[in-house]
């Protein structure tokens, strides 16, 4: 429940975020997120880390290259200077950790946002797709029923997998639209939502039984009632393909290709020591 409200807040920050470039290549609204990502992380290193330490171990780390170079002949000298050289960098590393563990937080809830608009898109008119759902106890198999909307057509009778506790479907999309997929066990009604069409939205491709780790990692719906009999429902979209000047390239390498940029750019603008 926690975890859905946090959630909820995670999907209207992101949901005000992206609303400017449902209209505009979806790479658009990656290089200004990776851009506001890079800047606000900025801020949190500056004021996590020990600036004037890790000012101090630069400066030491310069005169250390400068003397391994200036003594390069004399073999001593070069060792003492490659030792002193060492042991700076490991003090750098030691600043450096307590900030980088923090940013890892926001940086991870951040990426598994991401991942609900760039990893998958909706389903195309047309397109066929499948419908996979997990029971807690095989012996509900035969109790599953499924109810479709207009816009979803069902191609196959139910395939039951026992050792999986999973019943499965092949179905099409037809018609635009988000569509609502009903799953009922005795009585009792489970929804997920199927998209169709061209739009820039999130996706949800699970829905997974409630706790803690599967609202983090599938933020996209609710949870499944953790009293219920089902433990998953899932869609399985197609990849979704993000193109830079026509070449396919991973959204992943583009936040973090950008939003590293973005933060050394601005690093002497913001006066932080990196």
């Amino acid at each position: 429940m926690i975890m859905d409200i946090l959630n909820s807040i995670f999907n209207m920050v992101f949901n005000i975020l992206f609303y400017p470039f449902h209209w505009l290549n979806p790479v658009w609204g990656l290089i200004f997120i990776s851009v506001v990502v890079g800047i606000m992380m900025l801020f949190i290193f500056k004021h996590t880390s020990n600036q004037t330490g890790i000012k101090q171990l630069k400066n030491e780390l310069k005169a250390h290259l400068l003397e391994f170079r200036l003594y390069k002949d004399d073999v001593a000298l070069s060792l003492e200077a490659m030792k002193d050289l060492f042991l700076t960098n490991f003090g750098y590393i030691k600043f450096a950790l307590k900030p980088m563990l923090i940013l890892m937080v926001p940086t991870i809830l951040i990426l598994i946002q991401l991942a609900t608009w760039y990893e998958f898109r909706p389903l195309q008119v047309g397109e066929k797709s499948i419908l996979s759902i997990k029971v807690k106890n095989a012996g509900l198999l035969e109790r599953v029923e499924l109810q479709t909307p207009e816009g979803i057509q069902i191609e196959t009778p139910p395939i039951r997998i026992i050792p999986l506790s999973e019943i499965d479907w092949r179905f099409k999309a037809v018609r635009e639209g988000d569509w609502q997929l009903r799953v009922t066990i005795d009585g009792r009604e489970y929804r997920k939502t199927v998209r169709v069409g061209n739009r820039f939205v999130k996706l949800a491709p699970y829905r997974l039984a409630g706790n803690s780790l599967s609202g983090l990692l599938y933020p996209g719906e609710k949870t499944l009632p953790g009293d219920g009999e089902l433990s998953e429902i899932h869609i399985r979209y197609p990849h979704r393909e993000t193109r830079v000047w026509g070449v396919p390239v991973h959204w992943l390498v583009i936040f973090l290709v950008v939003s590293i940029a973005a933060g050394f750019s601005m690093k002497g603008v913001f006066k932080v020591e990196i």
